[in-house]
């Protein structure tokens, strides 16, 4: 469990919870995480992560914002609200064959919730891998819907991934397998 403490705002937790310093980020501004069980994260966290991979994707997701939900994608630099939130999920998907989040663990403490997820985005041929990376979302439960959520992940990795910026040296170093080739080689 993770505890936010009085002098916490969510912004400072959202700064401090970035992909890669999760756990720092926790340790350094007093907050205790335990791991939940899948069976600890709320159901609508659940549905959240499965409804990526279905063929209404973006309009599942959606439903599952309060009506004055937010969406917000930090490495996208965005934040939606309400309606617009179908589109923007939309947008994302454009493009791609269709993207899956696997959730790998949750950290859960009364409305707050952290998933932390592999993401594949697969080519519109439905076949070639575009990309993957891992994620934390930010989740703030109010009831049965989504209040907001915050989507972090290392958007570089993605562009590499896709050969838009050339590959810092180290990620297809030697002896050390490149995200497609890990991909491939679990995927057989």
């Amino acid at each position: 469990m993770f505890q936010m403490l009085e002098s916490s705002s969510r912004r400072d937790l959202l700064c401090r919870v970035g992909v890669g310093g999760m756990a720092a980020g926790l340790l350094a501004s007093g907050l205790s995480a335990k791991v939940a069980k899948a069976a600890d994260v709320p159901k609508v966290v659940l549905e959240w992560v499965g409804a990526w991979e279905s063929d209404e994707a973006a309009r599942k997701i959606a439903a599952l914002y309060a009506p004055d939900g937010t969406y917000g994608d930090v490495s996208a630099s965005a934040s939606v609200q309400g309606q617009d939130i179908e589109a923007f999920v939309q947008s994302f998907l454009s493009g791609t064959n269709g993207v899956q989040r696997y959730f790998r663990q949750g950290f859960v403490d009364g409305d707050y919730t952290i998933a932390d997820q592999l993401i594949t985005a697969m080519a519109p041929d439905g076949i070639n891998f575009l990309f993957q990376v891992y994620a934390l979302t930010l989740f703030k439960i109010e009831g049965e819907s989504i209040a907001w959520s915050s989507d972090y992940y290392d958007s570089g990795s993605i562009l590499m991934q896709l050969g838009t910026i050339p590959a810092a040296p180290w990620f297809n170093a030697p002896g050390v397998p490149d995200a497609v080739g890990r991909f491939c080689e679990k995927s057989g």
